[in-house]
């Protein structure tokens, strides 16, 4: 459930990308955001009292933010 409620941080990520000029595919993208989703699922613990959209966001972000697929650090 987790997963498919958050699912649009994941469009947001790639729609975000693909904004700044990347020539990535848009799957490649999305697969890569999916990944942090999923690992966002994993190690997210509801006992620290951080709602999971709020880790997700974070680590979706962080996993990507775009850094990877820029080379020249742009």
């Amino acid at each position: 459930m987790l997963l498919h409620y958050n699912k649009g941080l994941v469009r947001q990520f790639v729609w975000r990308c693909k904004h700044l000029g990347t020539e990535v595919a848009f799957g490649e993208l999305a697969l890569a955001g999916d990944d942090a989703l999923i690992k966002a699922a994993v190690k997210w613990d509801p006992n620290k009292g951080t709602r999971f959209t709020t880790y997700a966001f974070q680590r979706v972000n962080r996993s990507g933010s775009c850094n990877m697929f820029f080379p020249t650090g742009m």
